[in-house]
């Protein structure tokens, strides 16, 4: 699903998404949520009345309504990747196959246009960064600064890194 591409020493330089395997992903799935759509337009389904009326009390009440649903267009899907914060210097992409199409829903009398959008989970891949010296994690973009309650903030204490002689054989 992805080419990693490191330098000389091994370090992670780049990240490059598999865009055949994308391609064919999208396809399979756009393909197949349109096979659907055309199945439940052939095929109508019944729902008891109160469920069709929506009401909560009724809903599994009265004689079966028989609903079709006709797709307005074709099914969509794409890959989307979100970068989530997994730790010191880790970082996870999680990449969602999506699926959304328009139908519309047809009772007797009415009918109702709806947007129909599922996700599926394809990967969660998670890439080590490199072990920092030192970690601060300030808040709200002030590096110097501590938050606290009520909007105050106080200074942080400054914390100098130790200096190692690397010459040193002691």
């Amino acid at each position: 699903m992805y080419s990693f591409i490191e330098n000389e020493d091994g370090d992670l330089q780049f990240i490059a998404f598999n865009r055949l395997f994308h391609a064919r992903l999208v396809t399979a799935a756009t393909d197949r949520a349109n096979e659907i759509l055309i199945g439940l337009e052939e095929e109508p389904i019944s729902v008891p009345l109160g469920q069709a009326l929506d009401s909560n009390i009724l809903a599994q009440y009265g004689p079966n309504v028989p609903i079709r649903m006709v797709p307005i267009g074709a099914a969509r899907a794409d890959i989307y990747l979100e970068m989530q914060e997994a730790g010191i210097n880790t970082v996870a992409i999680v990449s969602r196959l999506v699926v959304e199409a328009d139908v519309r829903i047809v009772i007797p009398f009415t009918a109702v246009e709806a947007h129909v959008q599922t996700e599926v989970p394809v990967s969660i891949d998670i890439i080590p960064g490199g072990i920092p010296q030192y970690y601060f994690r300030g808040s709200q973009g002030h590096s110097n600064q501590q938050q606290l309650y009520e909007g105050q903030t106080v200074p942080l204490p400054t914390i100098p890194l130790p200096q190692i002689n690397v010459n040193d054989e002691n």
